[in-house]
């Protein structure tokens, strides 16, 4: 496995629901989960789980991932490419090629789940309160990308998963609503 080197870690850029998100050296980012140290035994085998499920359904709109380590072994992380653009918006889907690259996304969704995978995390955790899907990004050149390959899922949290499924569930149905609200603007 890859190991990261903290002296390319620069400034904290995003501090998501989930992630701390600071830049690493020139053109990537790399993310810490402010979860998995509280889930470690989750955290170990989770993100290269959830990346290889992400994988099978959208391949072509993820921003690529991968998974690092701290040389001891002791800390993960996620390191992506920088990529410029934004939070995709319900208004962005007045333009057709969004709108196309939009429904492609949720169809492979779909699929996803349909398949009997935890759904996506699309929504995240800002958007989770602001009622949008901030993992779904507006790149410059127009297209829809997923930045990040977190799925809804308890698996690895021990005795946890059962405090948390209500959140759990209280998060999926949040995100559906969401989506719909964004289907509504087609």
């Amino acid at each position: 496995m890859e190991t990261y080197d903290e002296d390319k870690i620069g400034r904290l850029i995003s501090w998501t629901g989930e992630n701390l998100v600071y830049r690493y050296g020139e053109n990537e980012v790399i993310k810490f989960s402010r979860l998995g140290r509280i889930f470690r035994r989750a955290f170990k085998e989770r993100p290269d789980w959830d990346i290889s499920v992400a994988r099978q359904f959208f391949a072509d709109v993820m921003v690529p991932v991968r998974v690092a380590t701290l040389n001891d072994g002791s800390r993960k992380a996620l390191i992506q490419p920088f990529v410029s653009g934004r939070v995709l918006s319900k208004k962005d889907l007045a333009d057709p090629g969004i709108l196309k690259g939009f429904q492609g996304v949720m169809g492979r969704h779909t699929n996803m789940t349909e398949a009997g995978f935890c759904p996506l995390d699309l929504a995240g955790g800002f958007g989770f309160l602001s009622g949008t899907l901030s993992n779904l990004y507006l790149l410059d050149d127009g297209s829809v990308k997923v930045i990040d390959t977190l799925l809804i899922d308890l698996r690895g949290t021990g005795i946890w998963q059962y405090a948390l499924a209500p959140l759990a569930n209280l998060a999926i149905r949040r995100q559906e609503a969401i989506i719909r609200t964004y289907d509504r603007t087609k």
